[in-house]
């Protein structure tokens, strides 16, 4: 959306329409994303001169990316889906080297692999993978963790975000993984004591629905001008998602 509403780079294409994002590329866009986050306006930032975007950073109390081409990155990915896509993947930097992809965190451990940035793939994000993740062996073999989720309650993102761990809501695409090597880590780890309860991550209240079943069945069956099921499918999925929701809780 950036690069079509704004133009914040024209990255070249292959054959089949993907993007090839060169290392200026993806500085520029990891500068962008870094004030974006601090709260600046993208229209205010999109047209800026790399030198600027690091200036305003510095001035917002942010660390620059660093642009190191000849340093060598080692990544390990855990999880068949990221893995799959790495593997496939039409561009991966030159700085980029991956050491290993592993099924699960067990093989990873097992393996003796050290890498500067670890991605873990974990779909849902609970009290059990949350004591995985404080393994003092990842710190070990690890100089920074990534967890790409799909589901997770925001006791334990912050719990996280405590830790110096990152985290991308799934789906994120292998491109977008390689900028977390350029962002700096911010702050120092909190080693003490986590004051974790499971019992309240498992009861954490969920929002109220909008719409009941009844009303979503009316929603379903409206006739539209238009020959589309858009109306059937949606309803469909809130059914699902509220199912899910119930058989979750």
């Amino acid at each position: 959306m950036w690069e079509r509403r704004y133009g914040v780079v024209e990255p070249m294409r292959t054959e089949k329409g993907s993007r090839l994002y060169s290392q200026e590329d993806v500085t520029r866009l990891t500068l962008i994303k870094a004030l974006v986050d601090r709260g600046h306006a993208i229209g205010t930032v999109a047209r800026l001169r790399d030198a600027d975007l690091r200036k305003r950073l510095a001035q917002s109390g942010g660390a620059a990316p660093t642009q190191d081409t000849n340093t060598l990155h080692r990544v390990c990915i855990v999880g068949e889906t990221l893995a799959l896509r790495a593997r496939y993947a039409e561009q991966i930097p030159e700085a980029v080297q991956i050491t290993g992809t592993y099924a699960d965190l067990r093989e990873f451990l097992e393996d003796d692999a050290h890498c500067d940035l670890l991605v873990l793939e974990l779909p849902v994000l609970d009290s059990d993978s949350l004591r995985q993740l404080q393994d003092p062996a990842l710190r070990e073999r690890a100089g920074r963790i990534l967890v790409v989720y799909a589901f997770a309650p925001s006791t334990v993102l912050k719990q996280l975000q405590r830790l110096q761990i990152d985290t991308e809501r799934a789906p994120v695409s292998i491109e977008h993984l390689w900028q977390h090597l350029l962002i700096p880590a911010s702050g120092s780890v909190d080693t003490s004591p986590l004051e974790f309860d499971p019992n309240v991550i498992a009861t954490e209240p969920a929002p109220p629905r909008i719409f009941s079943g009844a009303q979503l069945a009316a929603l379903s069956e409206i006739s539209t001008t238009l020959k589309c099921e858009c109306p059937h499918h949606l309803s469909s999925m809130i059914e699902t998602l509220a199912a899910f929701e119930a058989y979750s809780t």
